[in-house]
């Protein structure tokens, strides 16, 4: 027998084996389960007991107005109640379907409320107006001194019309105005400053009130150039001191200086070694050179001498 042959039949019997063992198997196996089931429900007997269908009125009859004390009296603000002791002692053999009746129509006696009181009004009463609390005004400026160092600058102003309105409104607020005719750009211009003032607090107190008067404006507080002395040929002075250190009559000399005076110091050799002597000055009469020693005592509590000057 050829071999091809004999290979095909021992396939088939293979076949044939695995059919005849794996085949009742797959018979037999049980049947899929579906996702649902078939549950079986037992409803419950219906209760043997008689039930009793009543209707009851919606709408309470309506019933004479008495104020006998055995009823209740009900007003219209407020909420209606049934005395049902009363009810039950007074019909003891009442079946208990009448009593239910009774119980859910009772007789209410309603009274007419009196109407309310109209409120009365309450009587207007004049508030009481309190001062509105405001922060303290700053004082006013001191007024202006001629000796002073101190300017307040407001400004150069091309506008010579818009300037000089400027002026008069510092003016008419107490605060006294200088004028100067400057160039800018070669056409006339007018420069405005406040003042002159002896000290740079008294200066700062005019720029501020210079800002109330015209809020736009941004002032500048500023010091002069120390004023030489006036070269005379001959005059008087009033010299409040001398030094041997010249830092102290430094402090002497800004001190009068801040105080509005035109103070300066003339240095001088001695036998004792150089001097450094403090002047208040000077002055061509004599008269207003002692008007001025006055002023330095009143004010500074210095006694100066008068001398003459150079």
């Amino acid at each position: 027998m050829e071999s091809g042959l004999k290979q095909r039949l021992i396939g088939a019997a293979v076949l044939v084996a695995l059919a005849v063992i794996f085949l009742p198997m797959l018979l037999d196996s049980p049947a899929p389960q579906r996702g649902a089931e078939d549950v079986r429900l037992d409803l419950p007997a219906p209760p043997s007991a008689d039930f009793e269908t009543r209707e009851l009125p919606l709408t309470v009859p309506p019933a004479p107005a008495t104020t006998d004390a055995g009823e209740p009296v009900v007003t219209r603000d407020e909420i209606a109640t049934v005395d049902t002791a009363d009810q039950a002692e007074a019909a003891p053999a009442e079946t208990p379907a009448a009593a239910d009746d009774a119980a859910t129509t009772p007789t209410v006696a309603v009274t007419e409320a009196d109407p309310p009181e109209e409120p009365k009004p309450a009587e207007d009463k004049p508030a009481e107006t309190r001062p509105a609390a405001t922060s303290p005004a700053p004082p006013p400026p001191r007024p202006a001194d001629t000796n002073g160092r101190y300017v307040v600058r407001i400004g150069s102003f091309a506008n010579l019309d818009s300037a000089r309105a400027l002026a008069g409104k510092l003016d008419a607020a107490g605060l006294k105005t200088r004028q100067e005719s400057i160039q800018i750009d070669g056409k006339p211009a007018l420069r405005l400053d406040v003042g002159p003032y002896a000290g740079p607090a008294d200066a700062n107190l005019a720029r501020l009130a210079a800002q109330r008067v015209e809020p736009t404006l941004k002032p500048q507080v500023i010091e002069l150039e120390a004023a030489t002395p006036a070269v005379v040929g001959s005059g008087y002075a009033v010299q409040v001191g001398a030094f041997s250190k010249q830092e102290d009559a430094n402090v002497l000399r800004e001190r009068l200086r801040n105080g509005g005076f035109n103070a300066f110091i003339a240095a001088a050799d001695t036998d004792a070694g150089r001097l450094y002597r403090v002047r208040v000055g000077p002055e061509l009469e004599r008269s207003r050179a002692e008007t001025l020693a006055k002023q330095l005592k009143d004010k500074f509590r210095l006694s100066g001498m008068i001398v003459n000057h150079p």
